[in-house]
């Protein structure tokens, strides 16, 4: 699969573009996106046939003290294949973002895609079995509350920021691309608005402690109250990142 973007569309706000090698239209396309659906739900494994509730609490307390964790073995590949797969076919629908998160009603500098659309990103977001992670990471219950594809092309980057106070918590999912780790910035936890304006936007603060992400599983941590960065793209393909937020209920 190719992809056709450049830093000069970023500018223009242009959304990304991706050409297909193989494609299906009407009813097969339609009655696959069921068949995949069905498989999504059925192939995610729930996290108590991933280890036991030991292991699970003691990331919990590892995303309390660092807010962030990983959790692998989630879902075989060829689920992750297929939700590249959504995101690319769906890609011209994105809308560029130019400002993002707040700090004090504050949004940070951004350019960069997201949309959220896809039936199967929305039947990844519901699933029983992500809830429960959520719910057994965060200690308490938790819902849904929104779900996106977030696409950098070369020249794309989102500024030092922390999000909004409903991501309460976060699942990273990478999905194509050679785009660079998240950065968070543990450090200014407790910084004023103009304090982390002073450090800069995601081209110029430096540092940060980098979010890789698992092949098979999710990257968590607690945006709202960390600020953090996407560093500029330098390509040369598109890079996709797929975010589930949940709040508590």
């Amino acid at each position: 699969m190719a992809t056709g973007n450049s830093a000069s569309q970023v500018r223009s706000g242009e959304p990304p573009v991706f050409i297909e090698e193989t494609g299906q239209k009407g009813a097969d396309l339609d009655a696959d996106r069921r068949g995949v659906i069905s498989a999504a739900l059925s192939s995610l494994l729930f996290p108590d046939r991933i280890a036991d509730r030991g292991a699970f609490r003691a990331l919990a307390r590892q995303l309390d003290e660092t807010s962030s964790c990983r959790v692998d073995g989630l879902w075989p590949d060829p689920l992750r294949r297929r939700l590249a797969s959504e995101a690319s076919r769906l890609a011209g629908r994105a809308r560029l973002s130019h400002r993002v998160g707040r700090r004090v009603g504050a949004a940070s500098d951004s350019h960069q895609y997201w949309l959220d659309r896809g039936p199967l990103l929305q039947a990844l977001h519901h699933s029983p079995q992500l809830l429960t992670l959520a719910e057994l990471l965060s200690g308490r219950p938790m819902a849904p509350f929104q779900a996106a594809y977030l696409y950098y092309p070369p020249g794309a980057y989102c500024g030092l920021h922390t999000d909004r106070p409903e991501f309460e918590l976060q699942m990273l999912v990478h999905l194509r691309g050679d785009i660079g780790p998240l950065l968070l910035h543990p450090e200014l936890a407790s910084a004023s608005a103009a304090e982390i304006a002073e450090h800069g936007g995601a081209r110029t603060s430096g540092g940060g402690v980098p979010l890789t992400y698992p092949e098979h599983g999710v990257t968590v941590f607690r945006g709202a109250g960390i600020p953090h960065e996407r560093p500029l793209h330098h390509g040369p393909d598109i890079g996709v990142v797929l975010a589930l937020n949940y709040h508590a209920r």
